[in-house]
């Protein structure tokens, strides 16, 4: 083998793995939150990975939402319950969280029809699409920044288990209801008090 032959073969083999290195250095912020979230890898031939939900960082903002009192919740619920079936967190829990978003998006087009946003005649008999409602909202301070925030954290979560780009857990799926519950009860509070955001 002579010198350039042994060059381009060099070069050959270095080339893919070059071009991964150099891709894993370029986006390395992005592969970080990847790994951060990696519970479960199969590499050689079937490459396959699993990733956990964002679920700590909605964790994080509705820490920042304050709870309703207890003696308003309890009278709530006993007129209008979330109900959820428990035996879906095991059997479908990606269900669970796209049916929480729903109800999260039911109780959002509420509150902006109790603030008397919805009497325009352009959303006459045709639903709001979700970045529009909470625009909305949020543009008639029938929100607060920290509800927004749990807003956008929840429609994450939703879209990355509708898009299948990850895996929900039971545990996933049961803590995405209780922080969507919290911002549905927080929401009905509101509405049934007749008072704006705080």
């Amino acid at each position: 083998m002579d010198f350039w032959t042994f060059v381009s073969k060099l070069i050959e083999a270095l080339a893919w793995p070059g071009v991964v290195l150099y891709l894993i250095l370029k986006f390395r912020d992005r592969f970080e939150s990847l790994l951060g979230r990696l519970t479960e890898a199969t590499l050689p031939g079937g490459i396959t990975g699993k990733f956990s939900l964002d679920i700590e960082k909605a964790q994080e903002v509705v820490n920042e939402i304050p709870e309703p009192e207890p003696a308003v919740i309890a009278e709530i619920e006993r007129g209008n319950p979330i109900e959820m079936d428990n035996r879906a967190l095991k059997i479908n829990p990606s269900g669970v969280i796209m049916e929480m978003w729903q109800k999260v998006l039911g109780q959002a087009k509420e509150l902006l029809e109790s603030g008397g946003a919805l009497q325009e005649p352009s959303t006459a008999g045709r639903p709001l699409p979700p970045q529009t409602l909470f625009r909305m909202l949020e543009t008639r301070n029938l929100v607060t920044p920290e509800e927004m925030k749990l807003v956008n954290q929840l429609h994450s979560i939703r879209n990355a288990v509708a898009h299948s780009q990850t895996q929900a857990t039971p545990a996933d799926a049961d803590r995405y209801r209780a922080f969507s519950e919290k911002l549905i009860l927080t929401w009905v509070v509101r509405i049934a008090n007749g008072e704006p955001r705080q």
